[in-house]
């Protein structure tokens, strides 16, 4: 990857990578990893990234509303996503805060969006990170699950009770370039609807 020489083509370049991300699986940007707090350590894990807004700056991920991040973010809701392109040797961490969405008109038009079969995630019967028996450690989900005449929208339409929608409000950027002449670092923090740029030291 070529060295960024400007700080405004450098934040509009990250942030469309950002949307390729969201759009296109194969993108470097899909999976980003999502950290948050309980208050005394930090947690983090691997999302897929399903929205980027270029215009608002916001990022959105799902969620199983039973997931203790959601009960975190609902307490200490700065959030911060970090992305990784080994291809590009580039590292982008966004920081924001962060808005649980649960059983309202946006969230269940992300809903509408899933594929009965991609409804899975939402239709166990139990939380994430619920202890269970070695016999159900692949197959938490009702008897009938996988046959495929019960797959149908209207069978798995019980799973958005469960569906939570992640939205972050990016307000601090920070962009790592990882180059064998000398790596460099530019930061982007907002401040009401401006951003201010600097480049750091790496």
């Amino acid at each position: 990857m070529e060295r960024y020489t400007d700080l405004d083509q450098c934040f509009r370049d990250v942030w469309n990578k950002m949307y390729r991300g969201a759009v296109k699986r194969n993108e470097d940007f899909h999976l980003p990893a999502l950290a948050t707090t309980d208050g005394e350590k930090p947690n983090s894990r691997i999302v897929v990234l399903r929205e980027t807004d270029t215009e608002n700056y916001i990022l959105t991920c799902y969620s199983d509303i039973r997931a203790v991040k959601v009960a975190n973010m609902k307490i200490y809701p700065q959030t911060t996503w970090n992305f990784w392109s080994k291809k590009l040797n580039l590292q982008v961490r966004a920081t924001g805060k962060s808005t649980v969405m649960h059983l309202n008109e946006e969230a269940r038009a992300h809903w509408e969006k899933i594929s009965p079969r991609g409804r899975k995630d939402y239709c166990s019967d139990s939380a994430p990170g619920t202890a269970i028996s070695e016999s159900k450690r692949y197959d938490t989900h009702p008897d009938w699950w996988g046959k495929e005449e019960k797959m149908t929208v209207e069978n798995t339409d019980f799973g958005f009770d469960n569906f939570a929608l992640i939205q972050t409000i990016i307000d601090d950027v920070d962009v790592l370039q990882i180059l064998r002449d000398g790596h460099q670092r530019a930061q982007f923090c907002r401040s009401r609807d401006e951003w201010e740029q600097s480049w750091v030291v790496p």
